[in-house]
């Protein structure tokens, strides 16, 4: 199944690693580090408009990549659980 992130943007449910919460995730030096690196990395990709609420990391072929999304990060996971219900 895939997971929709916004504007048209979907990524397959088994290559998510995490979906975290923007303003409590930074909080913690690992995560921050851990996003910092990636940025640096040209390896985030914002998929909203507005400020970001929610991250989104993947991994395919042992690429990181992480998407940067305004839907909250309890929304994406009730829709990453409904899906595994089909």
């Amino acid at each position: 199944m895939f997971l929709h992130l916004g504007n048209d943007v979907y990524i397959s449910e088994k290559d998510i690693i995490m979906i975290g919460n923007l303003d409590t995730a930074t909080v913690s030096r690992y995560t921050k580090s851990y996003l910092e690196k990636c940025e640096k990395a040209h390896l985030i990709e914002t998929v909203c408009t507005d400020i970001p609420k929610t991250f989104v990391v993947s991994r395919k072929k042992d690429k990181d990549k992480v998407y940067l999304t305004n839907i909250s990060s309890g929304t994406l996971v009730k829709r990453s659980e409904n899906s595994m219900l089909i």
